[in-house]
């Protein structure tokens, strides 16, 4: 597992509250969801998505995210200066937000399977059989 606790993103502004006395509100999740929206559309993040393990997947997604948040920076500087500057606090956000972003690119590819051959078990698919077209 990528994070301690399996809550859902929507409350990673709570935990990051709680766990490290800063007053972040419903605005600042908005800026975590469209870090999210950013990555998932990233074209490299899929193909490391469908390939990976979520521990591997979540290395390239946190260079990913370091970018995005530069990127951004701008938008949010209060949590941008808390990203870089302090590793606890950048390890929670990063694994939190690297989960959400595998869940959904990893769903996004099971919802594309379409050969009936192929199983879903608890998010791992299982080997498909195919027929060879002689």
């Amino acid at each position: 597992m990528l994070h301690e606790e399996a809550v859902p993103l929507s409350r990673l502004i709570d935990v990051v509250n709680d766990r490290f006395g800063t007053d972040f509100n419903q605005a600042d999740q908005l800026f975590f969801d469209q870090i999210v929206e950013a990555a998932i559309s990233d074209t490299a993040l899929k193909q490391a998505a469908a390939v990976n393990p979520g521990e591997k997947f979540e290395l390239v997604f946190r260079n990913l995210l370091e970018a995005l948040f530069v990127e951004r920076m701008d938008q949010n500087e209060e949590i941008f200066a808390r990203f870089m500057n302090d590793k606890s606090f950048q390890k929670v956000v990063v694994g939190w937000l690297s989960s959400e972003a595998y869940r959904r690119l990893r769903l996004s590819d099971f919802s594309r399977i379409e050969d009936s051959n192929c199983a879903v078990f608890h998010g791992i698919v299982t080997p498909c059989k195919f027929r060879w077209n002689r």
